[in-house]
């Protein structure tokens, strides 16, 4: 039977083993890496921005539809200060964008997007971008090209910009639960955001013009005018400006203050006199026009315009110039006094002399007297 001496002496020994042990178990324990949290995947959500028309402060907004192209971005190793950015994810489940639907005649803003501008207003579409089918899997930054396909309309520049859409997904308190907490649309090095995407739609003004010249032409009377436009965008609104023309030259002559191009073709009539002119405004340089006035040499008169040489009566068809063009017609009416006429009143014009230098003389007795 061991002695009390010795039974302290195990338990010391014991002790000591016990505390080289926990040591060791520490030291391992330190050495291992702890086990990572798994991510639980998210889908993302949506986001919108903004597609811009500019056009000329006359014209209308026509009917135009843009889409968009997306895709994966490039990625781009992080660094000291920034953030790795990673390829999108594509593939099955990827994001997809809506169209942008402009419609003749929508409402818009004076100015353009970026500032004040007398001479443009411009029309707005927002455009939304879906990711709820995508599954991120990880913490991080994903970057998406999005880039915007021509739409091949009459007028319509189209805008060859691509833009950077990045989606930042976050694990906020370290659990493995993902959240999408924000997007941005920038362009390539940019710091700030962007609104979106902008075109313009150029278009220029067509002026008629009309003119009576000649002793015998008649400054009063009012001249028929066909006007044709073809090749138009379809359902394009013109609007007609008659600050020098009159919509209602009389009771049973009306002049459109509007004209609808539909399928692209619109024909309107319109009447004017010596010294007035109409303004149809807005027309791309890819549309046609023809102007034809109705045939009055039985009235005596000779027609001649500025678009045509060979046929005073019409221009013809014509394309529409890169620039604001004016076309005038002048209807000439000359006429010459017959001789005759002057040797038959002769015998009164003298007698209306004589009787007038009588009146004379006789007033100038009465006075004298």
């Amino acid at each position: 039977m061991k002695t009390n001496v010795e039974m302290t002496k195990l338990v010391r020994r014991v002790m000591t083993i016990a505390a080289a042990m926990l040591m060791v178990f520490t030291v391992f324990a330190a050495a291992v890496p702890a086990q990572a949290v798994e991510n639980d995947p998210v889908a993302g959500g949506t986001t919108t921005f903004n597609k811009y028309l500019v056009i000329p402060k006359d014209a209308n907004v026509p009917n135009v539809t843009f889409k968009f192209n997306i895709s994966a971005g490039t990625q781009v190793e992080g660094t000291a200060s920034t953030l790795p950015v990673y390829a999108g994810i594509t593939g099955e489940g990827a994001p997809t964008i809506g169209d942008a639907v402009f419609t003749a005649g929508q409402a818009t803003t004076p100015g353009k997007p970026s500032g004040a501008d007398e001479n443009y207003k411009y029309a707005k579409v927002v455009v939304t971008a879906d990711f709820s089918g995508v599954s991120f899997p990880a913490p991080g930054v994903y970057r998406y090209n999005v880039s915007v396909q021509n739409p091949n309309v009459s007028g319509i520049t189209s805008d060859a910009t691509t833009l950077f859409l990045d989606v930042l997904v976050q694990d906020k308190v370290g659990d493995g639960n993902l959240s999408v907490e924000a997007y941005s649309l920038h362009a390539d090095g940019a710091n700030e955001k962007t609104a979106g995407f902008t075109s313009e739609y150029a278009t220029n003004n067509l002026t008629l013009e009309k003119q009576v010249t000649g002793n015998q032409g008649d400054r009063s009377k009012y001249f028929k005018f066909t006007v044709n436009i073809t090749n138009a965008v379809n359902g394009t609104i013109y609007t007609v400006d008659l600050s020098k023309a009159e919509e209602h030259p009389d009771a049973q002559k009306t002049n459109a203050t509007s004209l609808t191009a539909a399928g692209g073709t619109v024909t309107a009539t319109y009447y004017l006199k010596h010294g007035q002119s109409i303004v149809i405004q807005g027309l791309t340089s890819d549309t046609d026009y023809k102007i034809t006035e109705d045939d009055y040499t039985t009235d005596g008169y000779t027609t001649t315009n500025t678009d045509n040489e060979s046929d005073g009566l019409t221009t013809g068809t014509k394309d529409m110039p890169a620039s604001a063009h004016t076309v005038t017609f002048t209807n000439n009416r000359q006429g010459s006094v017959p001789t005759g006429v002057l040797l038959e009143i002769a015998p009164y014009i003298a007698l209306a002399v004589v009787v007038i230098a009588g009146f004379v003389v006789l007033f100038a007795t009465r006075r004298r007297r």
